[in-house]
């Protein structure tokens, strides 16, 4: 099968390149005689001839893409977040592309086309912030800061609310629908489903209660932030922008250090739940892009609850992320799971001993392995950094008390008229 698959990968990409129109070609003519000649649909033919000019664009990744280690849908995401890259940034570019593809370790699984889109945007912000690609469900806004602050309301933040058909199955029900930035949208519907959760209701109900005040909850929402990071990330996986940070950072009530850690009892405390689910980012099994927050925390090596010192403990190291489904498949024993310091996992297949290799992709990835030189890099660096900002502060004091005392003197060594 993986000969199979990456056969048919290389085949598309061959596809592509020789579906590649002139820049001065007509895209209706092009793509009306690509859908005849290949019988195939308006959207594949354009996500061939998208492809077909990304590489044109990035020539140097040819030869490395024509193994077939990539799906069309992996190459389909690549020709579009690109989109906005200068052409004298194309060929760096590219050896940062390879460089996100090539694995770290033998039988690694290539990320899911959201895990890798999030590692090429990084690479591409890195080099020109302008070139940022679109997120998920953001649109492309050309107008004026005064156009965008008098539209905003009803443009980034809009609910309708539509009857249905009174000759329809659904006469009589209203169909209300709300758009809100990501990061906005997973507080709401966070909240929402707490009040589910403690009355016992449906969202529908829950939202009423909402609107008419008859109902009170208490939610946490959970932010994980680098230290180095000027941005954060929700629980649910969604990236803050700069300024969405600042105002979440500004609602924090409280702060909690992440780190390795363990317990002795069976039930993880909340404290490893979120170092955990903020160091994978996504289930752990192969392929699988089910964010941390939805997934539930697995113990790789069985917990013995009859001997807990045996093994299987409850710890960071043992611990991971996988949704329900492939939970329950690992459960079955379909595959074993082996896992490494650095927060790398060696799933082997029952079936036929083949081995695959993920690697955490949450904001605490690179915390994943907790060793004393990671603890005496990570304070090193800490303390360096604070006795830097302390310094500066210090030098910044002393310039403006030298400037007063200079001010001072001039005052005091002028002539008094008479």
């Amino acid at each position: 099968m993986t000969t199979a698959v990456r056969q048919h990968n290389a085949g598309f990409l061959t596809l592509a390149i020789a579906a590649t129109p002139d820049p001065d070609t007509d895209v209706e003519k092009h793509l009306s005689a690509l859908c005849a000649r290949l019988a195939v649909t308006r959207r594949r033919a354009t996500t061939l001839t998208d492809i077909g000019l990304f590489l044109s664009r990035f020539p140097a990744l040819i030869q490395f893409l024509t193994t077939g280690i990539l799906s069309p849908d992996h190459l389909s995401m690549l020709a579009r977040v690109v989109d906005g890259v200068r052409d004298e940034d194309a060929f760096p570019l590219s050896g940062d592309i390879i460089r996100t593809l090539i694995p770290r370790h033998d039988n690694q699984t290539l990320p899911g086309v959201g895990t890798l889109r999030n590692q090429i945007r990084a690479a591409i912000v890195a080099r020109d912030a302008l070139a940022r690609p679109l997120d998920p469900g953001e649109h492309l806004d050309t107008r004026t800061a005064e156009q965008k602050a008098a539209a905003a309301d009803s443009i980034t933040r809009t609910v309708s609310a539509t009857r249905a058909d009174p000759d329809s199955v659904l006469a009589g029900t209203t169909t209300i629908t709300a758009t809100l930035p990501d990061h906005e949208a997973e507080e709401f519907t966070t909240v929402l489903d707490a009040l589910c959760r403690t009355l016992d209701c449906s969202r529908a109900d829950a939202l009423l209660h909402m609107a008419r005040g008859t109902a009170e909850v208490s939610v946490t929402l959970n932010l994980y932030r680098d230290p180095c990071s000027p941005v954060a990330t929700t629980a649910g996986g969604t990236w803050l922008t700069p300024i969405a940070t600042d105002q979440f950072m500004d609602r924090v009530s409280h702060l909690r250090i992440l780190s390795a850690d363990a317990t002795e009892t069976y039930t993880p405390p909340d404290r490893l739940v979120r170092f955990v689910k903020g160091r994978d980012g996504t289930c752990r099994y192969p392929g699988c892009d089910v964010p941390a927050e939805d997934c539930e925390v697995d113990h790789i090596h069985r917990f013995n609850h009859d001997d807990p010192a045996s093994g299987g403990p409850t710890s960071t190291q043992n611990l991971h992320c996988l949704c329900t489904r492939h939970h329950q498949m690992k459960t079955m024993g379909w595959s074993e799971v082996t896992t490494g310091p650095d927060g790398t996992e060696v799933w082997t297949s029952i079936d036929d001993g083949h081995e695959y290799i993920t690697v955490p992709t949450g904001p605490l990835a690179r915390y994943a392995r907790s060793t004393f030189t990671t603890r005496a890099t990570r304070r090193f660096t800490t303390l360096r950094d604070h006795n830097r900002r302390r310094l500066a502060e210090q030098q910044l004091l002393r310039d403006i008390l030298a400037e007063a005392r200079t001010a001072l003197d001039a005052d005091t060594t002028e002539e008094v008229p008479f």
